[in-house]
């Protein structure tokens, strides 16, 4: 893993162009708004100088993080690409003093992270958009 740099944004669009990430509006994380994590949390995943993997997120509270996207390239799934980003990114932040990680995941996803120690919150909460 290592810091995001402006000339990885076209190819972090890209592997954030996916259901799961399309906003309520149908459109994707874009440029500008993936640019601001440029002063927080974006770091990508290379092997042979190719990346395959991102990482954004931003502080919550004194000593926690907010995970907004992690994603691996479809190629490469399901070959513990994902489980090493959270794991580089989990020694990252403790160095960082902080101390537990929080975010939305689909339903789909719910085994990947449970099998790696993330509890679940039951919550009953919808999302609900209205343009205006």
């Amino acid at each position: 893993m290592r810091k995001a740099t402006i000339e990885d944004l076209s190819i972090c669009i890209e592997l954030l162009k996916e259901e799961d990430f399309r906003y309520c509006s149908g459109e994707y994380p874009n440029e500008n708004w993936i640019s601001e994590f440029f002063n927080e949390h974006f770091y990508v995943l290379e092997i042979d100088n190719k990346i395959i993997g991102c990482y954004l997120a931003t502080n919550i509270f004194l000593d926690g993080i907010y995970i907004w996207y992690i994603s691996v390239d479809i190629s490469f799934r399901n070959k513990g690409y994902g489980d090493l980003i959270l794991k580089e990114m989990e020694n990252i932040h403790k160095e960082q003093n902080k101390n537990w990680f929080y975010f939305i995941s689909p339903l789909k996803n719910i085994d990947f992270y449970t099998k790696r120690n993330f509890i679940p919150h039951h919550s009953v909460n919808k999302e609900f958009y209205k343009e205006f």
